[in-house]
């Protein structure tokens, strides 16, 4: 990483291996990608499922996060973190 940041700085010339290994490296981060768009599109969706069956507040308290913050994810105004998609 501090090799890409010194290129992305002008300090340092990429060589021929590290743009080969970043090449190489963007169908891994678009896949990565793709994947954590999915499970902040799912997770959400299975989440409002189980909040018809027990309530919003009562989901919360058993996942334990914030019913405000809970609220505002199921809205769509906030995104979840990376934690609540675990």
């Amino acid at each position: 990483m501090r090799e890409v940041g010194a290129i992305l700085r002008g300090e340092r010339q990429a060589t021929r291996e590290t743009l080969t290994k970043l090449v190489a490296a963007v169908p891994q981060l678009e896949a990565a990608e793709r994947e954590r768009a999915d499970r902040e599109r799912t997770v959400p969706e299975a989440v409002q499922g189980r909040c018809r069956e027990v309530s919003s507040r009562r989901f919360a308290m058993l996942a334990g996060v914030r019913y405000p913050r809970l609220t505002e994810v199921l809205a769509g105004r906030r995104r979840p973190s990376g934690t609540a998609l675990a």
